[in-house]
């Protein structure tokens, strides 16, 4: 009930004086009262009004953080480009395969089961009387061999490297030396052994070893050793 309607029951009721002060002094209570009530409903209203723009500052401002991620979808290349403080993913270098070198068994093992290979050697005389160095050549293939290309090593009786005098060399010794067998003639599965390196007189050799560097068959074909170098690494000047 509102100030205007106190006072006309006040008047219709027909108060004296001292009812109509007291209806005016209610009304005014009443007045007051609903000043403060509709007071705290506004500042309620405000102070909610207040808080829900607070909320959506901060959910605004926390979108702006978090889209560039989603946006760049968490790029590590936009991220180094940009100054990011990520960390940079470690680089990973490509392996490298490291050949193993063969060793003197291993090489010895591998050289036994070739085409042709040396299956002994001996120390002979030629026909002019001089050293020989022979060396076994047994042909494991079904071609015949019509020549082919050796490579010897020397070591005298302590098994310290000696270069080898050939009888044609005219005084130019070396660790190693390679003579060609023209007419070797093996045939499949057979063994060269009268044929090889002609030394001169003076010669020490104690032992020695050798290698069928090559051969060709009398169809044309040419064989080559993959494991020459190998052999020649191991004991080419080297001791035993």
């Amino acid at each position: 009930m509102n100030f205007i309607g106190l006072l006309f029951l006040c008047d219709t009721a027909q108060c004296g004086s001292g009812g109509i002060a007291l209806c005016y002094t209610v009304c005014q209570d009443l007045k007051v009262l609903t000043y403060i009530k509709n007071f705290n409903k506004e500042r309620a209203m405000r102070k909610l009004v207040f808080i829900t723009a607070c909320v959506m500052l901060l959910v605004m401002l926390g979108g702006c953080r978090v889209a560039p991620k989603r946006e760049q979808g968490y790029n590590a290349l936009d991220s180094i480009s940009q100054g990011s403080a990520e960390p940079e993913a470690p680089s990973i270098e490509p392996s490298i395969e490291v050949s193993k070198e063969l060793t003197a068994a291993e090489l010895e093992d591998i050289l036994s089961k070739q085409n042709a290979c040396v299956v002994g050697t001996t120390k002979g005389t030629s026909t002019s009387y001089l050293p020989l160095l022979v060396a076994k050549v047994k042909n494991n293939t079904d071609k015949d061999i019509q020549s082919c290309v050796m490579a010897y090593a020397a070591w005298d009786e302590n098994g310290l490297p000696i270069k080898i005098e050939v009888h044609t060399d005219f005084n130019n010794p070396e660790y190693m030396k390679t003579c060609t067998i023209n007419e070797a003639n093996i045939i499949p599965g057979e063994i060269l052994d009268n044929r090889g390196l002609v030394l001169e007189y003076q010669s020490k050799v104690g032992s020695f070893k050798a290698i069928v560097v090559s051969y060709k068959t009398f169809d044309g074909e040419t064989w080559t050793n993959p494991y020459y170098s190998d052999w020649t690494r191991i004991y080419e000047g080297k001791k035993l």
